[in-house]
C-alpha cells in the first residue's frame, strides 16, 4: 500500500533525500528509491547510457531530466535508500487520516496501536528512548 502525501518536511532528511524531493518531486523520488534506493546511479559512460533509459522507465522523461539537471556533471550518484523518507510520508498519512481508527490505522500500517498513538500525537519512537531513564543507572 503506498502512500504519498504531497509535501514532507525536508529539515530532517538527509542531504542528499532533500536534493533528490526538490529537483524532482516527491513522488518521482519515491519510485527512484523504491527501485534503486542503496545502489550508485551511473551517469557517463557506457554505464551512464543504459542507465540513462532504466532512470526514465522507472521515473518518466521529464523527472530523468530534471535529475541530470541537478546531478550532470558528476560521473555517478549513490542513491540513499528511502527509509526516512517513507516513514515520514507514513507518519503524515497516519495524522492526516481522520476516517479510520486506531486500530484499524495499526493494521493497515502493520503498526502496534502504540506506535500509531505516539505518530499521531507528534512523538518519534527516538524521542521516547531519549527521555526514557537509563534502567541500571548509567549515566
Amino acid at each position: 500500500m503506498k502512500h504519498t502525501p504531497a509535501t514532507v518536511d525536508l529539515a530532517p532528511l538527509p542531504p542528499m533525500l532533500r536534493r533528490l524531493v526538490r529537483a524532482l518531486g516527491l513522488p518521482a523520488t519515491l519510485q527512484l528509491l523504491e527501485a534503486r534506493g542503496g545502489t550508485r546511479f551511473y551517469l557517463g559512460g557506457e554505464r551512464g547510457r543504459r542507465d540513462r533509459h532504466v532512470l526514465a522507465d522507472i521515473i518518466g522523461k521529464e523527472a530523468a531530466e530534471a535529475f541530470y539537471r541537478e546531478f550532470g556533471g558528476v560521473p555517478e550518484v549513490t542513491l540513499p535508500k528511502a527509509d526516512k523518507i517513507v516513514q515520514q510520508t507514513r507518519d503524515a498519512q497516519i495524522r492526516a487520516d481522520t476516517e479510520h481508527s486506531l486500530m484499524e490505522l495499526a493494521v493497515m500500517y502493520r503498526l502496534t496501536s502504540r506506535q500509531v498513538q505516539n505518530i499521531r500525537r507528534g512523538h518519534d519512537a527516538r524521542e521516547w528512548q531519549d527521555r526514557q531513564p537509563d534502567l541500571f543507572g548509567a549515566a
